[in-house]
């Protein structure tokens, strides 16, 4: 009997333990501020992996690209290092900055000089330096925002949200190889999902500063 009340009450135990966890990760994701990163999260990361996926998977020929791309984003961890003293959402305009300077330099070259490898390969460097600066701090971002005990949650619904890139980048690399669509179209998509990605992270930023204000002045 003892043995069947035992493992009754860790049977119970065990479903409270999953409730308490089911209920607190509800409450992550209902709060808008944390979907709002997410989503922004989530653009980066398709826009990076789609152009990722192109050059490590189906385009052996840019093997110097492939390698200028590791060395800016090698780079940009390295600045990033030391900017330890420069707020993480300065570091995250930079980044933006510099992820679409590297599109927008791509895009004026290539119309003159198409498939030019070199200008491909500059580009890319910039474009892995930019989102060197990114992912660093909005992690940085998401734990300040959570007490100790609650990061590994901020954390996870990261990952999640970048594995869900992961997978939207490489159904769209697969179908656009399937129709043989030319480079420039896939940097137009990269371009796009980055470039739409600034929309829920400035009023991700917005909410945040107000939350933090308002928390300020509570105590």
């Amino acid at each position: 009997k003892k043995d069947i009340r035992g493992a009754k009450d860790k049977k119970r135990k065990f479903k409270e333990l999953i409730y308490s966890e089911f209920r607190s990760l509800w409450q992550e994701v209902s709060c808008q501020t944390t979907r709002l990163g997410l989503l922004a999260y989530f653009l980066w990361a398709t826009s990076q992996y789609v152009i990722l996926i192109l050059f490590t998977d189906f385009q052996i020929k840019y093997t110097s690209t492939v390698i200028m791309m590791m060395c800016g984003y090698l780079i940009g961890v390295a600045i990033l290092g030391l900017c330890k003293r420069v707020r993480d959402e300065k570091m995250i305009r930079i980044g933006f900055l510099l992820t679409i300077a590297s599109f927008i330099a791509f895009f004026t070259v290539n119309f003159f000089m198409p498939n030019n490898t070199s200008i491909i390969a500059i580009s890319s460097f910039f474009y892995t330096m930019g989102n060197a600066f990114l992912t660093p701090s909005i992690l940085s971002l998401f734990s300040k925002e959570r007490a100790v005990y609650n990061q590994g949650k901020g954390f996870g619904l990261i990952v999640s949200a970048d594995g869900s890139g992961f997978l939207i980048a490489s159904t769209i690399i697969i179908t656009l190889n399937l129709l043989i669509i030319k480079l420039e179209y896939v940097f137009l998509i990269s371009f796009i999902c980055f470039l739409t990605s600034w929309f829920p992270y400035v009023k991700y930023e917005r909410k945040r500063r107000n939350a933090v204000k308002n928390t300020h002045l509570a105590t």
